[in-house]
C-alpha cells in the first residue's frame, strides 16, 4: 500500500503534491525510531470518538482480540513515556515518520530511505551502549 501511495503522489504535478507526508504503522509501531525522526501526532483529544471509531472494526474485536483497548492504551503509553521528566502534553500519541523525501522528484527509493533511518537507529543504539562501557 505504501508504494502505491507514494507512486500516486509522485504522479501528481509537483505543485499539487502535499508539502509534507507522514507515514504511520498500524500493526507494529514506530516508537523505536530515533528521536530526531519521530513525529508525534496528537491522538488523545477526542478519546470517546476514537473509541467509537475503533469499535467499527467489530470483526477484529468480537473474537476476543481487544484491538480497540490496545490501540487506545498504546497511544496513552506513548504520551506518558514520551518525556520522562515532564508532564504529558497530550493524552495520546501516534508516532509517525516524515516520508516527504519519498515523494519529491529524484527522492530516494523506499529501501534507500529506510536504510538511512535504520543506520541512524543502529548508530543511536551503539552510541548509548558506548556510554556505559
Amino acid at each position: 500500500m505504501l508504494r502505491r501511495c507514494i507512486d500516486a503522489i509522485r504522479a501528481l504535478p509537483a505543485a499539487q503534491r502535499p508539502a509534507r507526508v507522514l507515514g504511520c504503522e498500524v500493526w507494529r509501531d514506530l516508537d523505536w525510531l530515533p528521536e530526531a525522526r519521530k513525529v508525534a501526532l496528537d491522538a488523545g483529544r477526542r478519546q470517546e470518538l476514537a473509541a467509537d471509531l475503533l469499535k467499527i472494526f467489530d470483526s477484529q474485536i468480537s473474537g476476543g482480540k481487544r484491538y480497540d483497548l490496545a490501540t487506545l492504551g498504546r497511544r496513552a503509553a506513548h504520551a506518558t513515556y514520551n518525556a520522562s521528566h515532564a508532564s504529558d502534553n497530550m493524552a495520546g500519541i501516534t508516532w509517525s515518520l516524515d516520508i516527504t523525501p519519498l515523494v519529491v522528484d529524484g527522492g530516494p527509493s523506499i529501501e534507500a530511505f529506510m536504510e538511512t533511518v535504520l543506520a541512524e537507529y543502529r548508530d543511536d543504539i551503539m552510541k548509548r551502549l558506548r556510554t556505559f562501557a
